[in-house]
Parts: structure tokens; sequence; C-alpha cells
């Protein structure tokens, strides 16, 4: 390609090349994209950006570690406070939101979001199994509910389902065992 060529298109890629037009740096991929895996050519597809909300940093780090290498992670918050501050700036697809983070906790937290215009989708990530907890969940405007001691299994499908319009709940320890 001559350099005159280079100087009328600056930004643009070669087709089947991993170098760009620019310099001889590798070709990259914005974090915010992925590339459609069996693509020949490259097709940027915006990555589903997640917020995390919890009180409990290990789990926060965990969750952030299992989820980060299908989507982005825009923040990993650890009270409601900073969510319901940060949400308007991030603008997540979705909300991955503990109930007990204190106060606010994140069923107030979720219906706050729901008041003030929020289209993310929420998951509560939750210790609790109580039905009644689930209820109170869904009427606050969460569309997945997942059992912390069940993330590992539960979380990926709960996401899909969510981001696919479709509701999510945890199997209960009785529907476990039979």
């Amino acid at each position: 390609m001559s350099a005159s060529t280079r100087s009328n298109q600056p930004y643009s890629y070669q087709l089947g090349s991993r170098r760009s037009n620019v310099d001889s740096r590798p070709w990259f991929v914005p974090a915010s994209f992925a590339v459609l895996p069996g693509c020949r050519r490259a097709l940027l597809v915006p990555r589903t950006s997640i917020l995390l909300a919890d009180d409990n940093f290990a789990v926060l780090s965990y969750v952030r570690k299992m989820l980060e290498k299908d989507y982005e992670i825009v923040a990993a918050l650890h009270d409601g406070e900073s969510v319901l501050h940060d949400w308007p700036r991030l603008r997540p697809d979705l909300i991955v939101l503990d109930i007990s983070l204190g106060e606010p906790n994140g069923l107030e937290v979720a219906r706050s979001l729901r008041q003030t215009g929020c289209i993310s989708k929420i998951v509560f990530l939750t210790i609790h199994q109580d039905p009644d907890f689930v209820k109170a969940a869904i009427e606050a405007g969460g569309l997945g509910y997942v059992l912390k001691s069940r993330m590992s299994k539960d979380l990926p499908p709960a996401i899909h389902a969510v981001l696919s319009g479709k509701r999510f709940v945890s199997p209960t320890l009785a529907e476990m065992r039979g």
C-alpha cells in the first residue's frame, strides 16, 4: 500500500491483515467490543456492559473474574449509594446486585433505579432462599435471582436468560433434591 493511500485512510484496517494502516502496531479490538468467531472479516460487536454491586469484596472479585472474559465489567461497587450515584454515568446493560448491601439494600436500590428511568436489566445475587425475597426482587424490577451458593453454575445462564428477555430463578433446595 502506498504512502498516499495511508494518509487518506488513517484509521482503516486491511482485510485479512492483523496490522493497521496507521503503523506497525498489532491490530487490536477495543475492550468494549468483541470479534465474532469464525468471521472472515473483523466484525466488531459491542460487548454487554455489566455493573457489579456486592458488599463482600471476595464475591465481587470472584464474579468479576468469572464474567470479564465474556462481558465488559464497567464497575464493581460495594454499596447501594455508589450504584445510585454511578449508574447514570456508566449506563450498563445489566446490573448484578446483592440484596444485602446495607442501607440502601439491593431491593431499595432496584426500586430507585427504576424510578429514575434506569432500563438496565437486573439480576439479584443473594444468600436469601426465602420465596418472599424472590417475589420482592421481581416486584423491584429484577429479572434474575441467583443464590450465591450456586453462582458458579447459575449466574452465567441467568445473565444469558435475562439479556434474552427471560426470567431466571435459581432452583430451591427442594427442586435440587427432586
